[in-house]
């Protein structure tokens, strides 16, 4: 009987420049105190990119056995200066080959948090291996959560 396995953002790979919420005193994204009890194990991975590219290469990566795979994450709208990126452009592969993409932007008229936002799916795989990888576009910021697999 198929499973779900969740993978809190802790276990997961990222390459250099992501900054987790734990060490996140300067970063942007600030849920609040009650706001926390919708963020998976209390924690997440904030990243942001500049339309030049910079800071870098900003990836996730997961490998898993399954069928199925989904990433969660969090989303902001707002008319504060802080985040200065809201719009979330996410490009998504399994085993190298293009799988999806995920974009969002921002609403400007309210000021609010959007918990457990569905970045990626994929289902109806083979059961097998796969290497799940995120890619934060330029001129995007991802608050990323959890990976589901099944």
């Amino acid at each position: 009987m198929a499973r779900n396995v969740t993978v809190d953002d802790e276990q997961l790979v990222f390459t250099p420049f992501w900054k987790p919420s734990s060490e996140c005193d300067g970063c942007s994204a600030a849920p609040t105190a009650a706001q926390m009890a919708f963020v998976h194990d209390g924690t997440w991975h904030d990243g942001a990119r500049q339309a030049d590219g910079s800071p870098g290469v900003m990836t996730m990566s997961y490998t898993f056995t399954g069928t199925a795979v989904y990433v969660y994450g969090i989303t902001i709208n707002g008319t504060s200066a802080r985040p200065a990126i809201k719009n979330v452009d996410l490009t998504f592969t399994l085993n190298n080959a293009h799988a999806g993409d995920f974009t969002y932007a921002p609403d400007a008229t309210v000021t609010d948090y959007h918990f457990n936002v569905l970045f990626f799916s994929k289902t109806g795989l083979p059961n097998a291996q796969y290497t799940l990888q995120m890619s934060l576009n330029p001129h995007s910021f991802a608050l990323l959560d959890y990976v589901q697999y099944t």
